[in-house]
């Protein structure tokens, strides 16, 4: 397995190969896929976020979560950790643990970082990067949570990797919340999405397409990032009790 963010599932499965479904959809083409075909992607962390811009109007989303300096509030080196739980009634759940580490801060602000994305035989190799502003942990979440979707619907990642594009430009909704950390309420933002609600192809994977995504950020966190949370609902014979909940949470940082 090669040493990039491609290759990270969240929950360190293989990819389904041969047996994909072939979900190809004739769309216009929207401000997300003007950025894939400039070479960005959900997970990437190497392109500088303001090159060749100029002629793209993103939305209020994708500018909180891809175009903010989200590792600004932080001036010395140390480990951002977060835990992260998954339940559920289909499959096992587990807990385990994700550390962003900033190893260097430039001159410029910017900041030399290396994720841990789990522990033992979960982990997953992540490159580092030596030059970022933005936290990474988003994106290597997103990037193994369409290879999570690969593996239980037999269809393509990348696939579901365009439909949250898609999401995060046209139908992202934000809400103000407020967040506890310690015992101090705290102003954040919640960033919202149903990727595959109104997918024309959701009957292909009917039980998995009302999945929703919550995105929670403060500038008052170290990396901004709070929490990731993704729902998918109950089936109709158990509607109580989600399929499956995954929570990752900002539980503090270390300095060095």
């Amino acid at each position: 397995m090669k040493n990039t963010l491609l290759n990270i599932s969240i929950l360190g499965l293989l990819l389904v190969g041969s047996t994909q479904v072939a979900f190809s959809e004739e769309q216009e083409e929207t401000v997300l896929e003007k950025l894939e075909r400039q070479g960005v992607s959900i997970g990437r962390l190497s392109d500088d976020p303001h090159q060749n811009r100029e002629d793209i109007v993103l939305s209020d989303a994708e500018i909180l979560l891809w175009e903010t300096d989200q590792l600004s509030n932080i001036d010395k080196t140390g480990t951002i950790r977060y835990e992260f739980e998954r339940t559920g009634s289909m499959e096992g759940g587990f807990t385990d643990f994700v550390e962003l580490n900033i190893n260097e801060i430039k001159e410029d602000g910017m900041k030399s970082a290396a994720v841990i994305f789990f522990s033992e035989e979960r982990n997953q190799d992540v490159a580092p990067n030596e030059n970022t502003n933005g936290n990474p942990v988003l994106g290597v979440y997103l990037q193994g949570d369409v290879y999570e979707m690969n593996r239980l619907t037999e269809g393509s990642w990348r696939y579901f990797h365009k439909r949250i594009k898609l999401a995060l430009a046209d139908d992202a909704k934000i809400e103000p919340v407020i967040i506890k950390i310690d015992g101090k309420e705290l102003n954040a933002k919640k960033v919202t999405i149903t990727p595959y609600e109104n997918d024309p192809k959701r009957k292909i994977f009917e039980q998995y397409a009302d999945k929703i995504y919550e995105i929670t950020v403060s500038e008052d966190i170290p990396g901004m990032l709070y929490e990731i949370r993704t729902i998918i609902p109950g089936s109709e014979k158990d509607s109580s009790v989600p399929m499956v909940v995954e929570t990752l949470v900002y539980a503090g940082i270390d300095f060095e």
